[in-house]
């Protein structure tokens, strides 16, 4: 990657060990979250995000698999991001001879290592979206933000294993891009908030806009 994407500001110029550290991990460090390699694949053609696919079966499974599985990984920027089933899935992943695991799966991807974030995933949420589920939940309609993200985070047992409220979150957004799902209200982006309870819940404590947890 470029470091054109991080521009040509002096206070970055002076400090290469930030720029290199952003260029090492682009999709979790780099400001413009947008033009992270990932991201961009995702707004590319052949996106699971894409009108033809984003309402389907086969769309909403390889969203999951780069949301809770491929994100911030080389595999993630450089392969597919359709994947017709979990095993076609495995089939894209074996095709590219032995390779680390992590080439595949971030588990530090949304901070803490989550031994649970793995490839296996994918086959539970290919079976979870069996029966028209998230053709039947989204129709031809525009869903409700909130709707959607506690949606994304049901089931008992809960339909989406390891996928945790950030990543719901991001899915959801990602979805309103493409036009899916409604904005959501200020009320709703603070239970959000307070549900995921990560760094947007700190910066609110030092801000002296809600009381210390």
């Amino acid at each position: 990657m470029s470091t054109q994407l991080l521009g040509t500001h002096t206070s970055l110029v002076a400090h290469p060990n930030l720029v290199a550290r952003i260029l090492e991990v682009p999709d979790k460090y780099l400001c413009f979250c947008e033009l992270a390699p990932s991201r961009l694949c995702m707004r590319g053609p052949g996106s699971p995000f894409s009108p033809e696919l984003v309402r389907t079966r086969v769309g909403l499974f390889s969203c999951l698999v780069w949301q809770a599985i491929t994100f911030g990984t080389l595999f993630a920027a450089t392969s597919p991001m359709i994947f017709t089933s979990s095993e076609n899935f495995n089939n894209v992943r074996n095709a590219l001879g032995p390779k680390p695991d992590e080439y595949f799966c971030d588990k530090g991807a949304y901070g803490v290592s989550n031994p649970c974030r793995k490839c296996e995933l994918a086959e539970s949420y290919w079976e979870a979206l069996v029966d028209g589920k998230w053709e039947i939940f989204v129709g031809d309609r525009v869903v409700p933000f909130m709707e959607c993200y506690q949606w994304l985070m049901g089931g008992k047992p809960k339909w989406f294993a390891q996928l945790g409220s950030l990543a719901a979150y991001l899915l959801t957004v990602d979805l309103l891009y493409s036009g899916v799902i409604e904005v959501a209200s200020e009320e709703e982006m603070a239970l959000i908030i307070r549900d995921i309870n990560k760094g947007a819940v700190s910066a609110l404590e030092r801000l002296c806009l809600i009381t210390p947890r």
